[in-house]
């Protein structure tokens, strides 16, 4: 190969040429077809015409091996975007999440002030939230719940109270 830099008219330009001078070129390359020095540069390229062994399957059935596999993995992404759902839905869609925002803070803040024996109690009662379902659930109530269930409570045990005097 040569490369050259050419100039006119103030534009400047690089110019690339086969080298057919050389005894390689003369012995091997100029049997090939199309070796013509006069034609410019002639590039010969080898592809490897084999699938990789994992993709063999889509070289047997060609293009419809490969629409069936398409179609598949497709498929699997859409499934796992939308299936096991159930799984994530009592983390993400809990009503009234600021008790438990205030306690992350709040492990914040202890971490801040270096009082490690209180982070980690504070951190074992989030741990503990969050296996804890039935209690997660009664901690992201919203405060209108609350209420209505102390005062419903209240007056089945003043009820039980009452029987109890009787």
């Amino acid at each position: 190969m040569i490369l050259k830099k050419k100039e006119a008219d103030n534009k400047e330009w690089w110019e690339m040429y086969d080298y057919c001078d050389d005894s390689f070129y003369l012995d091997i390359l100029s049997a090939l077809p199309l070796s013509n020095c006069d034609n410019g540069v002639v590039l010969y390229i080898f592809n490897d015409k084999s699938f990789p062994s994992a993709m063999s399957f889509l070289e047997k059935t060609g293009i419809i091996g490969l629409y069936t596999t398409f179609v598949y993995v497709v498929s699997r992404v859409i499934r796992s975007l939308i299936a096991n759902n159930h799984r994530r839905i009592m983390f993400e869609d809990l009503p009234f999440v600021d008790r438990v925002l205030k306690l992350c803070n709040d492990i914040y803040l202890v971490r801040e002030t270096q009082e490690y024996r209180l982070e980690e109690d504070l951190y074992g009662k989030l741990i503990f939230l969050y296996r804890s379902p039935e209690t997660l659930i009664k901690w992201t109530r919203f405060k209108e719940d609350i209420s209505e269930d102390a005062s419903s409570s209240q007056l089945s045990q003043s009820g039980i109270n009452d029987n109890q005097k009787n």
